[in-house]
């Protein structure tokens, strides 16, 4: 075990999917740089093929080519000579599965400090998976990777940095979720590219500087994500990626509570209503418009709307935001207006699951989104007559329209989502509506 670690770093390579061969290149590329004395470094990769058990790495430097078998298999059979060590046999995307590796890092190599790194797939806050295993098909819930932190956490005391290495990941409710196990978190608002983060780059910079404080290796990560990718820029590839500080999680929370009872409220004006379709019209969004950027909708409404309560309620919104990122950046024309935090805001259909997460329950949101999307609904041809007779006599709810036209709730027949099964989609489904087609660079300067 040796002296205690002033970081250790645990990789989990979720990679029964289609990210499989970009997960070992990740592993190769940990290798390439390694760890040092003052720095250990850990993976676990679960691969796609069906006779290739789960394996676990203590990362050395500059293996020669075709070692990664051997060193698995090595510590595989040396764990099975410990008394009570995991056999990992379990699918990566168990929460179980998560908190084990979590604390048997922190068993092999105490440290000052601790990151943990999720790689694979992501579906934002409210979809079905962070991590997805297809063989069998498994997906771990956003409200289960909060249970395995916090067991994790009985062991650790604290996650210092939690990386998300996957689509679609910093939003809201995810940040909220974890809030009392990670103090800081970093991730993407939109899609990520299929060889997700640089770890050479990263693993660079901390054997450099063994010292940095988590707050500073959070945005080295962001500044070291957004520059390698920045290369690809003119492949038309576009990037973002934000650390957050979750001790500012429940401010923010609150800013967002607000304003939620006041758009409840007021939506009904059709100003307001306008108001917020233009700017939910206009706003970056992501993940075939499910989600929009939290400061960008704020802005937009701030400055498009005339109720005072609204404009008021956005101001705080974008304050709470910006105390909330420490550091944002992106690279390329699809994701420029990010500002580092996303919130779900759907334009047709909430989904139940919503209402599970810890953001739901603590705020409006949610309530406010049904309200939203009944009252911008668009009534069956022939309601329209209907609509402006009413206004006339007192009636300008669209519930009260729909009760006089008799006209029932309709759920849409389609899937809202189609999983990615590619870590980046195409831009085309995760820009504004109508989008920048050129960038001014972002030099994302450091702190």
């Amino acid at each position: 075990m040796g002296e205690k670690k002033k970081w250790t770093v645990m990789v989990y390579l979720s990679g029964d999917n289609n990210l499989s061969e970009e997960c070992v290149w990740a592993l190769k590329e940990m290798y390439r740089i390694g760890a040092n004395d003052r720095v250990a470094v850990i993976a676990q990769y679960d691969s796609k093929a069906r006779n290739v058990p789960i394996s676990r790495y203590i990362i050395g430097q500059n293996p020669s080519d075709g070692a990664l078998d051997e060193y698995a298999r090595a510590l595989r059979m040396s764990s099975r000579k410990s008394k009570g060590s995991p056999l990992w046999q379990e699918a990566s995307a168990s929460a179980r599965m998560l908190r084990d590796f979590i604390i048997w890092g922190a068993d092999r190599f105490p440290a000052d400090n601790y990151m943990v790194v999720l790689s694979g797939h992501g579906s934002g806050a409210e979809g079905d998976y962070l991590i997805r295993d297809d063989n069998p098909p498994s997906y771990l819930s956003i409200p289960r990777l909060r249970w395995a932190l916090e067991e994790a956490k009985k062991k650790l005391k604290r996650i210092d940095l939690l990386g998300l290495d996957a689509c679609l990941m910093s939003t809201a409710e995810v940040g909220y979720e974890v809030k009392k196990t990670v103090r800081f978190l970093v991730g993407a608002e939109g899609f990520e590219p299929d060889a997700g983060w640089p770890y050479h780059r990263i693993l660079e910079t901390l054997n450099a500087s063994p010292d940095i404080k988590p707050r500073d290796l959070a945005c080295a990560i962001v500044e070291k994500y957004t520059g390698y990718y920045s290369d690809y820029a003119s492949a038309g590839v576009s990037v973002d990626l934000s650390a957050c500080d979750s001790e500012k999680s429940d401010a923010m929370a609150e800013a967002v509570n607000r304003l939620a009872k006041v758009l409840r409220s007021s939506i009904e004006a059709r100003s307001v209503e306008d108001a917020v379709l233009l700017a939910h019209w206009r706003a970056q969004s992501y993940k075939f418009e499910d989600y929009v950027d939290l400061f960008d909708f704020c802005d937009l409404l701030e400055e498009g709307c005339d109720n005072e309560q609204v404009k008021e309620a956005c101001s705080a919104v974008k304050i709470a935001v910006e105390s909330l990122v420490v550091k944002s950046c992106y690279s390329g024309a699809a994701f420029q207006y990010s500002r580092g935090v996303s919130i779900y805001f759907p334009w047709a259909e909430v989904t139940g699951k919503y209402k599970n997460l810890l953001f739901s329950k603590k705020t409006k949101w949610d309530e406010f989104l049904h309200k939203y999307v009944e009252q911008t609904r668009r009534g069956p041809r022939g309601q329209e007559a209907i609509r402006g007779k009413l206004q006339v006599q007192g009636a300008s709810s669209a519930s009260e329209v729909r009760s006089v036209s008799g006209s029932g709730r309709f759920t849409p027949p389609w899937s809202r989502f189609t999983p990615p099964w590619s870590r980046m989609e195409s831009a085309v489904s995760v820009k504004v509506k109508n989008p920048p087609i050129t960038f001014n660079k972002d030099e994302c300067k450091p702190e």
